[in-house]
């Protein structure tokens, strides 16, 4: 009989810590992007460089703008990947990321109910923009994107 209740208290206890485990949040939804860890290169016990969350997931979201004037250049690489017009852009400038990664997309949304009349990007890092700078007329609820290749330097349009 007392292999038996220490069986079944074993098997209560097992249970409760396994419930404690299943209860845990294992992703958090409140990543700034600022978050740093190192990583490896070349394998264990090879040089090694510390990256961000925003790197990870290609920057750290989303920013918002009612801006539709004047030039918008406190973007980084921790701040913002997609920006949202919540005011339609009349004459905007918008300086992209001053140090982008391989691959880095930058995408610009017209979020307000308007159509904007202009919207322009610009570059302060001496990196190349290829293709279309300005928007143009971008109807509500549109968007347009731009990707960094660090073999050119340069940022093309890709939509």
């Amino acid at each position: 009989m007392t292999k038996l209740r220490t069986l079944l208290v074993g098997a209560f206890i097992a249970l409760a810590c396994v419930g404690l485990v299943w209860a845990q949040q294992l992703t958090s939804r409140n990543l700034l992007g600022t978050e740093t860890w190192q990583i490896a290169l070349g394998g264990p016990g090879g040089t090694s460089q510390f990256t961000t969350v925003a790197q990870m997931r290609n920057a750290t979201g989303v920013t918002t703008t009612a801006q539709t004037s004047g030039t918008l250049s406190s973007l980084t690489n921790t701040t913002a990947s997609t920006l949202i017009f919540t005011a339609a852009s009349v004459s905007t400038i918008v300086n992209l990321p001053a140090t982008p990664w391989d691959g880095e997309i930058f995408e610009i949304v017209n979020g307000s109910v308007g159509t904007f009349t202009q919207c322009t990007v610009n570059v302060t890092d001496g990196s190349t923009l290829v293709g279309t700078t300005t928007t143009g007329a971008l109807t509500a609820g549109t968007s347009v994107e731009w990707r960094y290749v660090l073999s050119t330097n340069s940022w093309y349009r890709i939509r």
